[in-house]
């Protein structure tokens, strides 16, 4: 089963503010859009995270890809990793409980404002292969954002 959630309370980066859940513009649209839950000015050649307080559960072949809005390259922003993947293992884990967090990166010439509820990506659930010859370095993960090769 596929879904998105809250992060619990302890884990949440912005606690007060009302969570809103990711959303698709239409029938048609494969990307859900997530999000900003902060206010903030990202600086020429600077990056901010942007962490949204959703973790998605999703079954075992399932990854969650993170890729910039159109709109975004009008604004000359972009993902600072270019795309995110979030795996399946990424829910729930002990260090962030899964959120989902979006590094921005202006690669413009004019510093760029955000705004609380801002759509500042979108998610798209792909469902993957693995190959015949498999092999994996651990069986569970047990870290957050960026912890798979620690």
């Amino acid at each position: 089963m596929i879904y998105f959630e809250p992060v619990r309370v302890p884990m949440r980066k912005t606690p007060d503010l009302p969570i809103q859940m990711p959303t698709r513009a239409d029938n048609g649209s494969a990307g859900y859009d997530l999000y900003s839950r902060q206010r903030s000015v990202i600086e020429p050649g600077r990056m901010i995270m942007f962490w949204t307080d959703i973790k998605a559960h999703m079954d075992g072949r399932d990854v969650l890809m993170l890729y910039p809005r159109s709109s975004m390259g009008s604004m000359q922003l972009m993902l600072a990793n270019s795309v995110g993947v979030i795996d399946a293992s990424y829910f729930n884990n002990p260090k962030n409980d899964g959120n989902i967090g979006l590094l921005l990166y202006n690669y413009g010439d004019e510093p760029v404002l955000i705004e609380i509820g801002d759509r500042i990506g979108q998610a798209v659930f792909v469902e993957f292969k693995v190959a015949q010859n498999d092999s994996t370095l651990k069986e569970t993960r047990d870290g957050g954002f960026g912890s798979s090769d620690k």
